[in-house]
């Protein structure tokens, strides 16, 4: 699996077996885990990342236990907007209130997330309609790097087939018959405008202002190789009461984008099916932009003046502002 493997994981939230024991067990397995990746070189190249748990208080039961490369989170939403400010006590459910749980553990250990998803099945609690997942899905992404976790795994890809548990059912983005979600449209569609593959590179900055209607509008900034920049921008509120399974409208806002020189603006916009509106917007200082829940990526070309200063560069990535 040289083309895919890209790190070794500890166990699956053991802290919900059976075994009383289960925090030495896991210690010991872990230990062992890293000792063996580490003492051979084909296996060496690749991280560990932390075990997963289920329970709040199962962190502080390893802690110190931190000789992997990445500490770990399933964290689901409960059919809440990937930006929810929680449903319980303390920010229960939230990215922050998970992040604060695993830095009990590991404190300042980098994160990543092996399992985050939405269940579309209306039948089962927690579920949300697949047109509200398409919106959900690709802010999963950028709500957590916006907050620092490195990388997120979607659970899962394709549907259970009919017959399996209900509890897992559903959170496929593609159905068990292997026809795509409109969550999968959007998320393929954001990863292709966005996908610049190669080794890092240093990134310039861009300045810009955001003026308008700014409440619960959130954004993230990445350039390419080419110097092409692309600020994704988004209304981060809930469009679905998962407890009363209604719709929740969320209004366009009017939002004003502004820089010092003059450019090229770009919009690529995500519908309710996944699909990617693009639209040019000419060529300002000052833009005028409909901000929805709905993804829209604003590729900015730099101006004529910051290029014949700054040569395109060799190296790529996408780098967060």
């Amino acid at each position: 699996m040289n083309d895919s493997f890209e790190a070794y994981e500890g166990p699956n939230e053991y802290d919900e077996s059976a075994d009383p024991s289960w925090a030495a067990t896991l210690t010991a397995f872990v230990e062992r885990l890293d000792q063996t990746v580490k003492g051979d070189s084909l296996t060496s190249r690749f991280p560990v990342i932390a075990p997963s748990l289920t329970r709040q208080g199962s962190y502080a039961k390893l802690r110190g236990i931190c000789s992997f490369a990445f500490e770990n989170l399933h964290n689901y939403f409960g059919g809440r907007n990937p930006g929810t400010s929680g449903w319980g006590a303390n920010g229960y459910g939230s990215i922050a209130w998970n992040l604060a749980n695993v830095n009990t553990a590991c404190p300042g250990m980098p994160v990543m997330t092996t399992e985050t998803g939405y269940q579309t099945d209306l039948t089962l609690n927690q579920s949300i309609p697949e047109d509200v997942a398409a919106r959900y899905v690709p802010r999963i992404f950028l709500e957590q790097w916006l907050r620092g976790i490195q990388r997120t795994y979607l659970y899962e890809l394709i549907d259970l087939p009919p017959g399996g548990s209900a509890a897992d059912s559903a959170f496929g983005l593609l159905h068990s018959d292997f026809s795509s979600k409109p969550a999968y449209l959007a998320l393929m569609n954001l990863l292709q405008l966005l996908a610049d593959p190669g080794p890092s590179f240093t990134t310039k900055p861009f300045g810009f202002v955001l003026t308008g209607d700014l409440s619960a509008v959130h954004h993230v900034l990445f350039e390419k190789r080419n110097g092409t920049f692309y600020l994704v921008i988004w209304v981060e509120q809930p469009a679905y009461d998962v407890d009363q399974k209604k719709a929740i409208l969320v209004p366009v806002q009017q939002v004003v984008l502004q820089t010092e020189h003059e450019f090229n603006l770009v919009s690529h916009s995500l519908a309710e099916s996944g699909a990617m509106q693009t639209t040019p917007l000419g060529i300002s200082s000052t833009h005028a932009v409909a901000v929805s829940d709905f993804v829209t990526v604003l590729e900015i070309d730099q101006p004529l003046s910051a290029a014949m200063h700054n040569p395109t560069r060799t190296a790529p990535d996408n780098s967060q502002k």
